[in-house]
């Protein structure tokens, strides 16, 4: 799939001590865009992500292709085998 897209971070924003989540597109015709993941409203991609989302001009994404939720869960491990 060419809207293939891994989340990297913790990245340093300036000097400062804050840090940033970032969403970085691998494959397709927007690779290497980086995606601000900050705030607490949820981010829809897509083909046509529809206000305020995320716009993915790819043809093998969806219109509304996954959306990301903010949360202080911890992000589960899959190869722990732990639920």
């Amino acid at each position: 799939m060419s809207a293939e897209a891994t989340l990297d971070g913790p990245k340093r924003k300036h000097a400062s001590s804050n840090l940033v989540r970032q969403l970085r597109v691998v494959h397709g015709p927007s690779k290497g865009r980086a995606i601000d993941l900050g705030g607490d409203d949820p981010i829809v991609v897509g083909r046509s992500a529809g206000s305020g989302g995320v716009v993915l001009p790819d043809p093998l994404a969806s219109r509304l292709h996954f959306e990301i939720v903010s949360s202080n869960d911890p992000i589960p491990d899959p190869r722990s085998g732990q639920p």
